[in-house]
């Protein structure tokens, strides 16, 4: 099954990136991916910005069930609608129409892109099976470029940013992408790092070494808390409207077991997720 997929290596995307020339821009390309139903609009609006503010191409992906027929008249409104958004914000892109498993053709597409931008319709369950059969599982495990997720009715200018660091492989990962969006958006940025009684908390250590070699400031909050709960407090304490994380710590047979953090903040989180990998 595919939830049972190893996924690419981490660090795959970022290694590609920078073997790039041009490095002014992190998100050149932008994959936005949907049902096509109306209550995918906020999300449309979000992979907007983004391509406008990096100067990138906007690709739309439009994925119809299995079993429907495509039909021609819906397919060429569907592309007209694309069109003009691309005109409307003075972007370059193009729009596709395929018909069968969401998260497989959002996986292989995304191999085009930079940042995958979906919306957060259907995120993970509770329950191993529930996580067995969750498309959004699939593409957390399987893609290697940043998953935005964006919450049904949640729109952010993203400027307020809180990556949640534990020092892991990951999380530097999340801790690349945080730093540039500080640096070349002016977002704001806080890192929040666990520590467990008197020990030495190395991520925060790490992650400041990390942006003090290039000339980013943050401000850092420690915690002791369960680390969802510390999430979710500092969130709202610090007005952060974007969370920055890795992607699943397990391999995906622990994983589908019991659960994640990515999981847990998926369904209780409600401005956008960056998940990286």
């Amino acid at each position: 099954p595919d939830g049972l997929e190893e996924g690419p290596a981490v660090g795959t995307w970022r290694r590609e990136r920078q073997a790039v020339r041009d490095k002014s821009r992190l998100f050149s390309a932008v994959l936005v991916a949907g049902r096509g139903v109306e209550d995918e609009l906020t999300m449309l609006e979000q992979a907007v910005r983004i391509a406008k503010q990096e100067n990138g191409r906007l690709l739309g992906l439009h994925v119809l069930p299995k079993e429907a027929d495509i039909n021609e008249e819906e397919t060429a409104a569907l592309a007209t609608f694309f069109e003009e958004t691309l005109a409307t914000n003075q972007l370059k892109g193009a729009h596709s129409v395929v018909r069968g498993n969401p998260a497989r053709h959002i996986a292989e597409r995304a191999t085009f892109a930079d940042l995958v931008v979906v919306s957060l319709r259907h995120p993970p369950g509770d329950t191993p099976l529930r996580r067995l059969n969750s498309g959004f599982h699939t593409l957390v495990q399987r893609i290697s470029r940043p998953l935005l997720a964006v919450p049904v009715g949640s729109s952010s200018d993203l400027s307020r940013i809180l990556l949640a660091y534990d020092g892991s492989p990951k999380a530097d990962e999340a801790l690349f992408v945080a730093c540039y969006m500080a640096l070349r958006w002016q977002s704001k940025l806080v890192v929040l790092t666990a520590v467990r009684g008197h020990t030495t908390n190395d991520a925060a250590t790490k992650a400041k070494a990390y942006l003090d070699a290039h000339d980013t400031s943050a401000t850092f909050v420690q915690t002791e808390d369960k680390i969802t709960k510390a999430i979710l407090q500092t969130a709202d304490e610090q007005h952060s409207n974007l969370l920055v994380m890795g992607g699943y710590g397990n391999r995906p047979v622990r994983q589908l077991i019991v659960g994640s953090t990515v999981d847990e903040m998926l369904r209780r989180f409600k401005r956008p997720i960056l998940i990286c990998r």
